[in-house]
């Protein structure tokens, strides 16, 4: 049996069955040495979840074993994304890069495997081997795309890739920050803190590129106040989550959070909205590009805890739920950018589900896994930028969850202690 077919009923089984025992073993190519260090024993485990919250029928051990399913799948693929198979193999992991039909294109969005392989290597036992990819990676990334100035080689020219790097590197870095050398860290810190500058002083934070790339410039400036503690950030942080929700009028007329439907639940679970997106002309609703902006929201709830980011996924995800088909598609047709049919692909629903908001989609959770499931499991003769991103967002992000119940920072965003964290705008 050829090794990908093994790997695809491998992850078939974890995934529909939602095996809890410790999944599928993996064949990684072997990372060079990168000056991690271990984890200092004062830094526990955290893989718990949590009882109190209504789970929609579903308990506690069972999420386990999906987020466990997960993990296994995550394993798979990976192996699948670095593993070369033989001569002709036109995907693997090499010295720092993910090489993706045979060459490189989108080298940020490709290296947020290494993202999932952060915090896959977190899970259960530990995996040294995927930490020292994941290390080996970005610092490889930022020796070789950063400029001085902050900025990333983009190649495909679009000039967002410095917000999705920094996003990765820096989730990257709050998760392994236990193992990372003090050269590394301050590496890695320099380089958030360039790309916060650089989009600062390009004037990024003030002008309304589009829904999906401001509000990740909104988690852009929060990585950087929590990484350097540098009190400008928060406020540049602040600053751009409203500028993206509600942008200065007359200039930006039409632009920022739409709401279809005004919600009354204080979280936003009965409301419908987008944040605009333009091509050019009017600025509007385009549904694949709200999903992007999904997936932005939810990592920023996850790094956060704010509910600011629960009513932000309900409003975004109710948007989109009529147009998604019973098995999971998305009618994208006639967005202000896009015109096509995709797969619907979110952790969304499982991160509501989790903040006890919308015990309603805990159904809509465990079919949403099978939809990952499928789609990855189809993509294994090859890969592309959007499976490379969503090994980061749309499998990464339930196990990062659930091993930092109170958030990445160990409940640092308490409402107790940061009036942020409560505030919706």
């Amino acid at each position: 049996m050829r090794a990908r077919q093994r790997i695809r009923l491998a992850c078939c089984a974890a995934l529909l069955l939602a095996l809890s025992g410790p999944g599928c073993s993996s064949a990684h190519q072997t990372a060079p040495h990168h000056q991690s260090v271990q984890r200092p024993p004062t830094v526990p485990q955290r893989t718990a979840i949590q009882k109190h919250v209504d789970l929609g029928g579903l308990s506690p051990q069972a999420v386990t074993s999906h987020v466990k399913a997960l993990a296994a799948l995550s394993r798979q693929v990976l192996s699948v994304y670095t593993k070369k198979s033989g001569p002709k193999d036109g995907q693997y992991w090499s010295r720092g890069t993910f090489v993706v039909n045979g060459g490189v294109s989108c080298w940020y969005c490709d290296d947020a495997a290494a993202t999932a392989a952060a915090v896959l290597s977190e899970e259960g036992k530990g995996n040294p081997q995927l930490r020292e990819l994941a290390i080996t990676t970005y610092s490889h990334a930022i020796h070789t795309y950063e400029r001085p100035t902050g900025e990333v080689v983009d190649s495909n020219g679009s000039g967002v890739g410095t917000g999705f790097f920094a996003v990765q590197l820096g989730t990257t870095y709050l998760e392994l920050k236990p193992y990372l050398s003090a050269a590394t860290r301050a590496l890695w810190a320099n380089a958030i803190t360039r790309s916060a500058n650089y989009l600062i002083n390009t004037g990024a934070l003030t002008y309304y590129i589009n829904g999906n790339v401001n509000l990740r410039q909104t988690e852009v400036m929060w990585l950087a106040w929590e990484i350097t503690g540098q009190s400008k950030y928060y406020a540049d942080y602040q600053q751009e989550y409203r500028f993206t929700m509600t942008p200065p009028v007359p200039r930006w007329s039409g632009y920022g959070m739409h709401l279809d439907t005004a919600p009354t639940a204080p979280l936003g679970a009965n409301g419908a909205g987008y944040l605009t997106e333009s091509d050019g002309d009017s600025p509007g609703f385009d549904p694949s590009y709200t999903m992007v902006q999904l997936d932005t929201a939810t990592s920023l709830y996850v790094l956060t805890h704010a509910q600011r980011y629960i009513w932000l996924m309900n409003v975004l995800l109710n948007q989109l739920r009529p147009l998604v088909s019973s098995s999971y598609v998305l009618n994208a047709h006639n967005g202000t950018r896009k015109d096509d049919i995709t797969a619907f692909l979110t952790a969304a629903p499982f991160m509501l589900l989790m903040s006890g908001d919308r015990s309603d989609l805990s159904r809509y959770w465990v079919g949403q896994l099978g939809a990952i499931h499928n789609q990855f499991v189809w993509a294994e003769g090859y890969s592309s930028a959007g499976f490379h991103l969503g090994l980061s967002n749309w499998l990464a992000l339930p196990m990062l969850y659930v091993q930092h119940p109170d958030g990445i920072l160990g409940g640092t965003c308490s409402p107790k202690q940061s009036p942020e964290c409560a505030a919706l705008f």
